[in-house]
């Protein structure tokens, strides 16, 4: 009896291991198209099946169609991925995209008043990218638990030149009472990759709509966001979001510290009902540098 057990719940392990398996997916194309099947684990470009493009987007769809975790990697290349049809929308969790080198994606094409990237899952990493023009938001995050940047050089995402047609968007917005727990570590918000000259998003970071929990910046150096040359505000915490933390960032200054293009309108912000929120911290290592603002 013992032995039939044991045999029926090797296969059932089996059986969950396997519906849970993720996979990698590697972006060989700087086009925008949709794959051809999501959920049959092949990340083919539906525009031209027989040629094994994968773009950007048709990963990400393949990944948000199959349970488990799942890795995007996009290679670097001197131009950009062009998105045309919409935002990338993440709507599985535990999905990481990995630029390599600061992979740039361009969303200028995609349709007015539209965000490049939407995060509506948890436990997701977007690291390694160059993310610029959108529309509206350059990321924005309605989900739980996730991670843009890391504490690592290579994990910084650099985010600019976003909220081309609305005045109110922001480099990354988070939004909403589900949007709990996510951090943003390591960035550069508005200032180009060597963290000097200023690529403006309207505005920075913003926290909003009762979103809570949520971390900019860290205490260890790595994990400081850079956020200056934005044409508002730096960062925006308002409409009821409580319990965010903002610690060891630059905010206004280049790379340096010392001097630079500050953000067009506040440093932080903090209005509209928000509460409970706390700037720094209890030593100086989780201190925000603010000038020039």
């Amino acid at each position: 009896m013992f032995s039939k057990i044991a045999r029926h719940a090797s296969l059932l392990i089996f059986l969950v291991s396997g519906m849970v398996r993720g996979g990698t997916f590697t972006v060989n194309s700087l086009e925008d198209s949709h794959d051809i099947s999501p959920g049959d684990f092949v990340c083919l470009d539906s525009e031209i099946p027989d040629s094994g493009r994968c773009t950007l987007r048709a990963a990400l769809e393949e990944a948000n169609a199959r349970p488990g975790p799942d890795t995007i990697v996009v290679p670097y290349d001197t131009l950009a991925v062009r998105l045309e049809l919409g935002p990338l929308q993440l709507t599985d969790d535990s999905t990481m995209i990995i630029g390599e080198n600061l992979t740039a994606v361009d969303a200028v094409n995609n349709p007015l008043y539209t965000n490049a990237v939407e995060i509506y899952s948890d436990y997701n990493e977007i690291r390694g990218l160059t993310l610029k023009r959108a529309r509206k938001d350059g990321i924005h995050i309605e989900g739980s638990h996730n991670r843009i940047g890391g504490p690592n050089e290579s994990d910084r995402n650099v985010i600019i030149g976003n909220g081309i047609d609305f005045d109110r968007a922001f480099g990354i917005g988070i939004s909403g009472s589900e949007a709990v727990a996510n951090t943003v570590l390591g960035n550069y918000i508005g200032m180009y990759g060597n963290g000097t000259p200023a690529g403006g998003n309207r505005h920075g970071i913003g926290i909003s709509e009762g979103a809570s929990g949520n971390v900019i910046g860290g205490p260890d150096g790595e994990e400081m966001n850079l956020i200056s040359g934005n044409d508002g505000n730096g960062v925006v915490i308002a409409f009821g979001a409580f319990g965010n933390r903002v610690l060891n960032n630059i905010i206004g200054p280049d790379i340096t510290g010392d001097t630079g293009p500050g953000n067009g309108g506040s440093g932080i912000v903090i209005s509209e009902g928000a509460h409970h929120n706390l700037i720094g911290g209890g030593s100086s290592a989780e201190g925000n540098h603010l000038s020039g603002n």
